[in-house]
């Protein structure tokens, strides 16, 4: 349920913005006047950084998804090594969703469009291909859940 409100916010967020007239700006002191209450928090990525892999690697599949801070937003490389497929996919994640327990955001690019969700507290990233993808071989996928890889002691 929360993935399908969540891809619904997306799809919206990713709309061109509407040329109605009839519609009205918010005064521009409404910002000074919000009390310390209504101001967000910033959000830490930090916890998110590192690898990941795919919870279906096996011998003869693999799939890495490693992210790295860049500024509000995440830069993300995933990869895919099978007998079949060999592809690469890099850039960056724009974020659009905090929750307490998930985060979501999207990487529109027309050749791939992917939409992350960030379960934190689980060390989880979900990827869902958005319609279809181009920068890999026919019958492979971004898709599926990654977790996050333990750090080498």
């Amino acid at each position: 349920m929360r993935f399908n409100f969540i891809f619904l916010l997306l799809i919206v967020a990713c709309q061109p913005g509407s040329t109605n007239e009839e519609q009205k700006e918010e005064p521009a002191d409404s910002a000074r006047n919000a009390t310390h209450e209504d101001q967000e928090l910033p959000v830490n990525y930090e916890n998110l950084y590192g690898q990941y892999l795919h919870e279906s690697n096996t011998h003869g599949f693999t799939a890495l998804l490693e992210l790295k801070p860049q500024g509000n937003d995440l830069l993300f490389t995933v990869s895919l090594l099978h007998s079949t497929c060999e592809a690469t996919l890099d850039g960056a994640i724009g974020m659009v969703y905090h929750g307490k327990e998930e985060y979501a955001g999207f990487f529109d690019s027309e050749p791939c469009r992917l939409a992350f969700n960030f379960f934190h507290l689980e060390k989880k990233v979900r990827i869902d291909e958005i319609g279809v993808c181009r920068t890999h071989p026919v019958g492979c996928s971004f898709g599926g859940t990654y977790i996050k890889k333990k750090p080498a002691d």
